[in-house]
């Protein structure tokens, strides 16, 4: 996979939240003689309830879209997740490209929009494949580190820490750009603090400042009548 295609499926894991895995095995490597599907992207909600499994595919060219349709690769997906999307950039392709059992998910410059929504397939996901998710959690790779750091930073702000100390914005921008980030964030809340607090007792902080503004006057005001005598 090209650069421009990680980075587009980075962007979409970042935008959907939830439990993200990047490039993984649906199910163990080989079943019979077929290889196991590779999702581009699965999104897992974090809910018993509303349990839903989304499998993404990217595309960044047409070409690229077209051949998949053909070959129809995309249907190995279909009995691993309770829902499959296209995300592609946009123009790449129309919604009325996509085959009726698939969604279509389009990145503009404003960001990522449903231009259509994808059916539910099955209503249970099979064992397999939720087991190959679990062992892909356990070997983070680099790419899903780094998107786990960017979700907490926004939770939590560019001092978001991990359990040694280590600003997670340090591993995501480096380490000078990272402690000049968590410096922005410390700032910024103290400023928010301030202007809480201003907001909260500001009626007392005017009197404050109009007592010691009339107590200077009446300073100075002795003082000069100390001169004239």
């Amino acid at each position: 996979m090209s650069k421009e295609h990680d980075d587009v499926a980075e962007d979409l894991a970042l935008a959907k939240g939830g439990i993200p895995f990047l490039n993984v095995c649906l199910g163990p490597k080989w079943i019979g003689s077929g290889k196991t599907p590779r999702a581009d992207l699965v999104v897992c909600s974090a809910s018993y309830k509303g349990f839903v499994l989304s499998a993404f595919e990217v595309k960044i060219s047409r070409s690229d879209f077209l051949r998949d349709l053909r070959s129809e690769k995309w249907r190995t997906y279909l009995p691993h997740c309770n829902r499959l999307y296209f995300a592609v950039l946009d123009e790449v392709c129309r919604k009325e490209d996509i085959p009726e059992e698939a969604g279509l998910l389009i990145r503009n410059r404003k960001g990522w929009y449903t231009a259509k929504k994808a059916p539910s397939l099955q209503s249970t996901v099979p064992y397999d494949t939720l087991k190959s998710l679990i062992f892909a959690r356990q070997r983070r790779s680099a790419r899903e580190k780094r998107i786990d750091d960017i979700m907490e930073m926004r939770r939590l702000g560019y001092h978001a820490t991990d359990f040694q100390g280590g600003l997670k914005a340090a591993r995501v921008h480096g380490k000078e750009v990272g402690r000049l980030l968590s410096l922005i964030g410390k700032g910024r809340n103290a400023l928010q603090d301030m202007t809480s607090y201003i907001e909260r007792h500001h009626q007392e902080i005017f009197e404050d400042i109009w007592k010691t503004r009339m107590a200077n006057i009446e300073k100075k005001r002795a003082s000069e009548l100390c001169k004239e005598a």
